[in-house]
Formats: structure tokens, sequence, C-alpha cells
């Protein structure tokens, strides 16, 4: 699908480079998220994936053609994106009108797409509004019907800018699944940015890491959670008092439950710790992994680094 060879980008000849020989590959029908500092890079990579600034040096290419040799007519009809929230809409039009118009813009027969256009008003709960003007949606109406917007036509590749921001959190779920849907069921390719790290983390196949316009990591999201994880285990157990034993470790204790956190331990020294428990008469009831979300692991990587978010 993409493939990027040593792209290097800089605004002018005496500003460092933007983008600094990265490289990857991105399949068809991957969920991608790209993720870094500010400064990193990431809004530069997508707009020049979206030819919408030249590289200096390397190339990108879609299906194993240069983009630069690419129309730029054949290639949006199979790249479309919501990069800017809501601003591509027209206020003053109903939701309906802004459909239209768009569809006009992409040279799509209404007759062809308004299958597709009944199927995602009502899959985004807009069909009710579809009259009405934009100017009276609110902020997560406005940025479903942008997301509409670009599916209409059946693209091969969405890129998608904060793509759930403004959404209530059932509305959010519903998008959610539906860029799931695309992805599984019509081998859609979908790159992300966003800040909202709970949604990369839930929706994406695979990350890809910027720092420094470079690419700092590629590959699964939960192999990157790994690297930077803290190997935290709790064990909660039931006791009435608490002794000395339990200073020698984070604890806290809520009534008769105490829970003891364990940090960078291997797996015979978590057993010593189990065994000393059951020694004293502790009653264990629990014990878990701790598992740190992404947007967490960002920070950990990030304060590593000597960078911030």
């Amino acid at each position: 699908m993409f493939q990027a060879v040593n792209v290097k980008k800089r605004y002018d000849i005496h500003s460092y480079e933007v983008l600094n020989g990265i490289s990857f590959q991105i399949q068809s029908g991957e969920i991608i998220g790209v993720l870094g500092e500010n400064g990193a890079g990431k809004t530069t990579l997508i707009k020049t994936m979206m030819k919408l600034l030249e590289i200096d040096e390397g190339k990108i290419e879609y299906a194993n053609k240069d983009i630069r040799n690419i129309p730029n007519k054949k290639y949006y009809s199979m790249v479309a994106s919501v990069l800017e929230g809501n601003r591509n809409l027209y206020w003053y039009l109903s939701g309906y009108e802004n459909i239209l118009y768009f569809c006009s813009l992409k040279k799509l027969k209404i007759k062809s797409v308004q299958n597709e256009i009944e199927f995602y008003l009502k899959e985004f709960e807009l069909y009710d509004a579809k009259d009405k003007c934009v100017g009276e949606y609110s902020r997560g109406m406005q940025q479903k019907l942008s997301i509409i917007i670009a599916l209409l036509g059946n693209p091969q590749v969405l890129f998608l800018d904060e793509p759930t921001l403004g959404l209530d959190v059932q509305t959010k779920k519903k998008v959610l699944g539906i860029l799931k849907k695309l992805a599984r069921q019509k081998n859609v390719t979908i790159i992300i940015t966003s800040h909202q790290l709970d949604i990369i983390d839930l929706l994406v196949d695979k990350l890809l890491v910027l720092k420094n316009g470079k690419i700092f990591y590629e590959g699964d999201p939960y192999l990157f959670k790994e690297m930077y994880s803290e190997n935290r285990y709790t064990i909660s157990v039931i006791a009435e008092n608490i002794d000395r034993y339990f200073e020698k470790y984070e604890y806290t204790k809520e009534d008769k439950r105490v829970n003891l956190y364990l940090k960078n331990m291997n797996k015979d020294s978590i057993f010593q710790v189990i065994s000393e428990l059951y020694d004293r008469g502790y009653e264990i009831i629990e014990m878990k992994k701790d598992t740190a979300d992404l947007e967490e692991i960002m920070l950990r990587f990030l304060e590593k680094e000597g960078d911030e978010y």
C-alpha cells in the first residue's frame, strides 16, 4: 500500500530536517496510529503522504507507484481525509446540502451514492438532522458529518486527525466501530493522528512513533507498551492490621484489604513475596499484572527520551 524510503523534508535551506530519513511500510486494511511529541514531524509526514507538501529527498510510494507520478485527480479519488476537524464544512448549508456539494467536487453521481449517504446518515445518527443548517450542529455532529463526507466514494485510504474530537462516549464508541468495520470488511487503510491516546490504544493495529524527525518505533502497540512497562504487579490480601513487613513495599489499605505494589521484580522475587505472605498467615485474594494505558506509556517514553509530549 504505502512505502516510504529515506524521506527527508525541511522548510528552508537554513532549517533543520523536519523529516530526517524516514522509512516505513503500511499494508492495506491496517489502522495506523502516528504518535510523537510536538515538533516530531507528525503533521509534516501526513501532509507529504497527502501530496500537500513535496519532499526534498527519498520517495513515497502508493501501490508501488511514486505518488509524485500519480495524477492528483486519480490520487484523491483513492485517498480521503478529515485533517482539520469541521473546517471544510459550510455552516450556512444544511448537512445534506454539504454532502451534495462535496459529492459534486468528487465527481460522484448522487444516484450511485444515495444508498451510501442514507446508510451513513443513519449509522452516525444524523439522518433526522440532515436538513438543518450545519451552523446549528454541535461540534460532535459537525465532526460526524465531516467523516461521512470523507467516506463517500469508498476511498481506499482515510487520513483522520482527531476523528473523535467533540464526540460523546456513546458516539465515540460507534465511530470507532464503524472505522474498524471499514478496515476489516472493506480493506480500507486508516491513518490516525490524535492526542486522545485512549482512541489510538483501542483502535490501531500498528504504531509509528516519531522522534526528532525519525521513526523511533514501528510495530505492534502491545510491544511498544511492553518496552516502557514498569513490570508492576499488585497483590491484594486480607489484613486486620498492618505489620512492619508491608513497609518494605508501596501499599494501600482499604478497610481490611491491603494492596501491595511490586515494581520491577523478577518472577522468583514475586514468588518469594507470595510465600512470605502465606507464612505470615495472610489470605491472598487477588494478584494481577498492572497494564499501563498508552497515554502513561507515552509519558514514560518521553521522560526517558528527555522530551515533552
